[in-house]
């Protein structure tokens, strides 16, 4: 009987202190949230945190923000009704911020995308110092884009997984998601919901740790990202994509990158299969594979896609121009 209540005392006394010990680390954080904001504010990045409270207890400690702001240098502002960031005392070295439905970023060209459905966690790894690796899940996902109120297209993702890690002077990770889908207004546009996976390298990952401005010195120093058979795939259909996207210093997108597509031919019974007709856009697809494609070895037809300096051309054809990323 005695020891039990030696024991219980301890346990309470435990408590106790780890409870002192979690209020003064909620009193700490809280105290560090405005300069954390003027710090983020000094490189360009506005954040706001209205309605904000901390909390996290037990075992861990995250900041509440309702209808938090973000607003980049380059004019585009993102509004998140809630936002949720912390970290855990069982994993003390990631920090992970969640975000769901409704969210909206307006762009610099005018531009609306609307997460009207969903969740979406970022978990950025580090060890006391720097960053060693991001994570990005999402499920549910709903996003639809339009200018001018008028829309433009959808896309919607049952899950997301992201996977990125610190391997010296380059990071490798994985992109994996399931039931993708394009659509616009309540209409589908792809003729099935579909899958995508693949890999990617990022060299000069530990130049970007702290923010926009690292991007700039990132795109300076020839930083890239490298494409390693990035392959969507809807039924019997697969284009997979290799390659290469730069950054200039001036903000301007540049890439090779090789797509290769198989069963193109097989895109209308696919659609038929989900209940859907082929809309123009994959049907349009399938046919300029078809007529600039170059055969390839082992099967499948090739279109070499290139980006200079925004303007995106595909086997030599001019498709459009990306806006610069800063």
């Amino acid at each position: 009987m005695r020891l039990s209540r030696i024991i219980a005392s301890l346990a309470l006394l435990l408590a106790a202190g780890w409870s002192g010990a979690w209020v003064y680390g909620r009193a700490r954080v809280d105290a560090e949230i405005d300069p954390t904001l003027a710090r983020l504010a000094d490189r360009g990045l506005n954040v706001s945190c209205p309605g904000r409270a901390v909390g996290g207890y037990p075992l861990a400690l995250s900041v509440h923000c309702a209808n938090g702001t973000l607003a980049l240098p380059d004019g585009t502002t993102v509004e998140a009704a809630t936002l949720d960031i912390g970290a855990s005392v069982t994993d003390w070295q990631a920090v992970t911020v969640r975000t769901e439905a409704p969210l909206q970023a307006r762009l610099a060209n005018g531009r609306l995308i609307h997460l009207t459905s969903g969740t979406l966690t970022l978990t950025v790894h580090h060890d006391g110092h720097r960053p060693t690796g991001v994570d990005v899940d999402g499920s549910g996902l709903l996003a639809e884009a339009t200018l001018g109120g008028a829309p433009l297209a959808g896309l919607k993702v049952a899950s997301l997984a992201v996977k990125l890690r610190d391997a010296g002077a380059t990071a490798t990770g994985e992109v994996s998601a399931e039931g993708v889908d394009v659509v616009a207004g309540d209409k589908a546009l792809a003729p099935a919901p579909g899958d995508l996976k693949g890999h990617v390298t990022l060299t000069g990952f530990a130049d970007l740790h702290s923010g926009a401005a690292d991007l700039i010195g990132w795109a300076a120093d020839g930083g890239k990202l490298l494409l390693d058979d990035i392959s969507v795939s809807f039924g019997k259909t697969a284009i997979t994509a290799s390659g290469e996207a730069r950054i200039a210093e001036n903000g301007q997108v540049n890439a090779d990158i090789t797509t290769l597509a198989s069963g193109t031919d097989k895109l209308p019974a696919t659609a038929k299969a989900a209940g859907r007709g082929l809309s123009p856009a994959f049907a349009g697809l399938g046919m300029a594979y078809m007529i600039l494609g170059k055969k390839a070895d082992g099967g499948g037809r090739r279109i070499d896609v290139t980006v200079r300096d925004g303007a995106i051309s595909a086997a030599g054809q001019p498709l459009g121009q990306l806006p610069p990323l800063f």
